[in-house]
């Protein structure tokens, strides 16, 4: 029972008190004594109720007195009207405790803990009822313990949900993670069960080899080149504008040691008409190391206790050709403006569009295509990674970890030594966090992103160009950049996953590619 269960009690014996039942009265209180103990009314009551049984009327006008030292000099008149006026007394102060007890506890049930504007009032009420500290006290410590204990209560009702509820989110990333593993295996079987058969895409060099270049294949030869030719020189290279940005560099704890606000990028906006752009930054030719070394592998694989960072072997050398690339992932506003639709879970025109496709992302570096005159697609895997680390050979552009104040992902788990972080639970519109050192946000975390690429299980026979690896339809397609519901050891420069072409996820989106134009 808690203190207003007895309220009802207390109701009825002061009811048999003022119509004089005082035996019932007695039972009453009594009872409400073994449901609260110490009950200060209860024994107050208790105690004038024995008064009342002394002080019996002896006929209309006149009661008895109780011999004390104070009446027993009286007389008999004025003995029974102190008695009375002393019993009134203390009928008067009991009513003063049960208006402050009530008062009290409807306080503390509007708000608690009490503001000072309550306490002012209660002090105020206090001294109106001439009550002393001491009762104010016995009133207030069992109302304050039983809200503390409910308060107790409901935190701790709380604490369990949140705790089930991070429970919840566990299993649906582990039973994800797994079903990705599972998907990866079957590919890799598949693969090895197909690759006796499977053709070897042709490369430009064995065209032309086989073609010949001499008078017998000089038709072959102009062929070729139709086939393979490279974007023709174009006027867009004027077009170009700069932008100037601040890259930021850290440590394993996660703490930034450096800070780059001098950097700047080359850039042209493609309208997409209704006010809606596409910002495409240029990537400059180079040459980088793909992948991750023996070394970095094996520490992975003891660390985090699986054998799939060996799709990131053997690391080899690329070299990559000049291109542009999306200064940002593909957003709604864009992808509505081309697609006619917007087909995302977290809704918002500068939130990434997420839940498509490669194939759709495909679509949509066509449309966008017809629409420009420029030629768009998918990002090849190489142009991806090197894109990605802007130079860098660290396991992440921003050094060797992130933190959920630079890249969107579950911040309940942690790479090196940094502090855990925000678990966000959704999609971050673009451009929230720093970019790298070519001026390209979100590419880590956020949502993964679409490559050109056929999956294959690791870098064996990759080619030093970067150019896709193609295995014929059917083949599952590459994805890189990890997202806002995996922890940070997927959003790694490296890391490299494998999903169906028909997968659609709020997790999941991508950002286009055009080739640079030669100048030369």
């Amino acid at each position: 029972a808690t203190l207003k269960d007895v309220e009802p009690l207390k109701y009825q014996a002061s009811l048999a008190e003022n119509k004089g039942n005082l035996l019932l009265a007695e039972q009453l209180w009594i009872r409400i004594l073994a449901v609260s103990r110490g009950d200060f009314d209860a024994i107050a009551a208790i105690q004038r109720i024995a008064v009342k049984k002394i002080i019996k009327p002896q006929d209309s006008t006149q009661k008895s007195v109780i011999s004390t030292p104070e009446t027993a000099t009286l007389p008999r008149g004025e003995g029974v009207e102190a008695s009375e006026t002393e019993i009134q007394k203390k009928e008067q102060h009991q009513q003063n405790l049960v208006q402050y007890r009530r008062s009290f506890s409807q306080a503390v049930e509007q708000k608690f803990p009490l503001s000072e504007s309550s306490l002012s009032k209660l002090r105020n009420l206090q001294q109106s009822l001439q009550l002393t500290e001491e009762e104010v006290s016995q009133i207030q410590q069992p109302i304050i313990a039983q809200k503390e204990a409910e308060q107790r209560k409901r935190r701790e009702a709380e604490r369990i949900r949140q705790q089930k509820e991070a429970e919840r989110l566990q299993r649906q990333r582990e039973e994800a993670e797994r079903q990705l593993l599972q998907q990866q295996e079957i590919q890799r079987r598949r693969l090895q069960e197909e690759a006796v058969t499977k053709p070897v895409p042709i490369s430009r060099k064995q065209f032309l080899k086989w073609a010949g270049l001499g008078s017998a294949g000089l038709l072959t030869a102009v062929v070729a080149r139709e086939i393979f030719k490279e974007e023709q020189p174009s006027t867009l290279v004027a077009e170009l504008d700069y932008f100037k940005f601040e890259t930021v560099t850290v440590d394993q704890k996660g703490e930034i040691v450096e800070r780059d606000s001098n950097k700047q990028a080359k850039f042209f906006k493609e309208d997409l008409g209704n006010g809606v752009t596409l910002d495409m930054v240029a990537i400059p030719g180079g040459k980088f190391l793909m992948g991750t070394e023996d070394e970095e592998i094996e520490r992975l694989v003891k660390k985090f206790d699986t054998e799939y960072f060996r799709v990131e072997k053997p690391q080899h050398e690329v070299t990559v050709q000049p291109f542009f690339m999306g200064k940002y992932l593909i957003t709604q506003a864009q992808y509505q403006q081309v697609m006619g639709k917007n087909p995302s879970h977290f809704k918002g025109d500068d939130r990434p569009v997420e839940q498509v496709s490669w194939d759709d992302a495909v679509e949509f570096c066509q449309r966008l295509s017809k629409q420009t005159g420029r030629e768009y697609r998918l990002p090849l895997e190489a142009e991806w990674e090197y894109a990605c680390r802007a130079g860098t050979t660290t396991s992440f552009h921003f050094g060797e970890t992130i933190t959920t104040d630079l890249a969107n992902y579950d911040g309940n788990y942690t790479y090196a030594n940094e502090p855990k972080g925000e678990f966000r639970q959704q999609t971050t519109p673009v451009g929230s966090f720093p970019p790298n050192a070519f001026g390209l946000y979100d590419m880590h975390g956020n949502v993964w992103e679409w490559c050109q690429d056929d999956w294959q299980d690791n870098y064996e026979g990759a080619s030093k160009d970067g150019s896709a690896r193609t295995l014929g339809a059917g083949s599952n397609k590459v994805v890189r950049g990890g997202s806002w519901y995996f922890p940070p050891i997927d959003c790694r420069s490296a890391f490299r996953v494998s999903l169906s072409r028909d997968d659609r996820s709020y997790i999941i989106g991508f950002r286009v590619v055009r080739v640079a134009p030669r100048t030369t």
